[in-house]
Order: C-alpha cells, then structure tokens, then sequence
C-alpha cells in the first residue's frame, strides 16, 4: 500500500512540476 502513496505523490509531483513550468511560460507570453 505504501508503495502504491508513494506512487501516486511521486505522480502529482510530476505534474505540478509540469503545470508550474506551463504557467511560467503564459506568464512570460503575457509579460512579452
């Protein structure tokens, strides 16, 4: 079950990281 958590967090970390860097480059198209 653990491994399953661990999983499943190291899955939305992942996408977070994804969804920050998403949001940096509208942010730069906005400044630009």
């Amino acid at each position: 079950m653990s491994a399953y958590i661990l999983c499943f967090r190291l899955f939305f970390h992942v996408l977070g990281f994804y969804f920050r860097k998403e949001d940096r480059a509208m942010l730069e198209k906005r400044i630009v």
